[in-house]
């Protein structure tokens, strides 16, 4: 189970420290690049911020305190800083044009009918997410490719508990009822 892993990292940095850095990055390095990458859109700065995130992780190991925080609330805590970091030296919006951004989940079949079903589906998706606010794209981000609990996200957010469990809610309904929407309008196209 995620948690017990993540659990099982998280005790490992309090009790080795420095010392278990290899182990913590490799377990964290794609949860926070996902999370990075869903919000900037672009590869290169996603490779860009992921570093400097972990490098600040290392750098800061000591100011780390287990008894506020647990260690995947602290580093996405240090990922969300530093993306907001990075869009205030960019100037750019804090969310980009996700459907142009993002490349299509890969599909390891043959199957060409799959692929293209699977495609439109991705990019009706990031369409709907394109239509949530910030809040609620950063919510989203934080909970489906960060795979964060609703508190730790609430913790990295400094929303509640309550609250974070309603954002994802009404965002979950929000993206079905975009998904439903643009099937009903390919359905009206075809017809």
């Amino acid at each position: 189970m995620v948690l017990e892993d993540r659990n099982t990292i998280d005790k490992k940095i309090v009790v080795h420290g420095k010392d278990a850095f290899g182990e913590v990055y490799d377990y964290y390095f794609p949860r926070i690049y996902n999370f990075i990458y869903a919000r900037v859109g672009n590869r290169d700065d996603a490779d860009e911020i992921v570093s400097v995130v972990f490098e600040k992780a290392f750098s800061r190991l000591d100011t780390y305190n287990s008894q506020y925080a647990s260690f995947s609330t602290w580093l996405y805590a240090i990922a969300k800083n530093t993306i907001r970091n990075f869009f205030r030296v960019k100037k750019i919006r804090t969310f980009v044009d996700i459907d142009d951004h993002i490349e299509k989940l890969q599909d390891n079949t043959n199957d060409m009918d799959h692929k293209m079903v699977q495609n439109e589906t991705n990019d009706h998706l990031m369409k709907a997410l394109n239509k949530l606010g910030d809040r609620e794209k950063e919510v989203v981000s934080l909970k489906f490719w960060g795979a964060l609990s609703n508190k730790e996200i609430a913790k990295v957010t400094g929303l509640g508990n309550s609250n974070v469990g309603v954002i994802l809610h009404r965002s979950v309904n929000k993206l079905r009822n975009h998904m439903t929407e643009s099937e009903d309008d390919k359905e009206s196209f075809e017809k």
